[in-house]
């Protein structure tokens, strides 16, 4: 009897320590990002995303699965995109400029006189690309580009990667066109910078901190109680974190 005691107590130890290690590695959306660095240590993973299948069918509402993700240089940088559908789907960088990411996605093809072509996926096929850089990597699908994703890449030493900006408006949607408020005015506002084309905008109204994160796909806005849109993802809410709004 004394030995089935035992037993038991040794096997809900180790459930414990499995729990807690898949807490701090796999549930992005519920730790703190300083932490989780901390916690990491050297050990390297991959983040691998899905294109599932059916999502080649615009009305499906399929898309890469996860759609938006957060990955720490030297921790789980390495993304690996699997291709789970019936028919060829492809990785293809939104921004040219970015060359390191855009040349991987686009290959030349003899066949097309040394065109760039998108770097199509076979079912079962699978495409790794390790970020070794801070920012922002929006990806789309081709011929599918319904299919749309993005990457926010990020140091494990944050200390210095936000940087106070003055926004043009001209340039990036600003906090009086968000919240609809004339300008000028008389509520407390702040922007920053993350990494290099992500804005993170505070605005205090009626005592109450209001925060919007601006990004090449758009915006969200966080606390703020309209129809804007909401900050939800595991990406927008990583942001927040590391600002301390969340």
């Amino acid at each position: 009897m004394k030995t089935l005691h035992l037993s038991i107590i040794v096997g809900a130890g180790i459930a414990i320590v499995l729990l807690s290690f898949l807490f701090i590695f796999y549930l992005p959306t519920s730790d703190n990002i300083q932490q989780r660095v901390a916690n990491a240590g050297l050990l390297t993973q991959k983040t691998t995303v899905v294109i599932p299948p059916g999502s080649e069918n615009q009305d499906s509402g399929k898309n890469y699965d996860p759609q938006h993700i957060l990955v720490i240089i030297g921790v789980n940088n390495t993304v690996r995109w699997i291709n789970d559908g019936v028919t060829m789907n492809s990785v293809v960088a939104d921004n040219p400029s970015d060359s390191d990411f855009y040349n991987v996605t686009n290959r030349f093809s003899a066949v097309m006189e040394n065109a760039k072509m998108p770097n199509f996926l076979k079912p079962g096929e699978s495409f790794e690309y390790t970020f070794t850089k801070p920012g922002y990597f929006g990806y789309h699908g081709v011929p599918h580009p319904w299919q749309r994703g993005w990457v926010l890449v990020l140091p494990q030493d944050t200390k210095n990667l936000i940087q106070t900006v003055v926004l043009n408006d001209t340039d990036i949607i600003g906090p009086c066109a968000i919240f609809a408020i004339p300008c000028p005015n008389t509520h407390t506002f702040t922007a920053q910078k993350l990494g290099t084309n992500i804005y993170i905008e505070k605005m205090t109204i009626n005592g109450v901190d209001n925060y919007v994160i601006v990004n090449p796909e758009g915006y969200c806005v966080y606390t703020y109680n309209s129809h804007k849109n909401s900050c939800t993802n595991s990406v927008d809410l990583a942001i927040l974190r590391l600002v301390g709004a969340e």
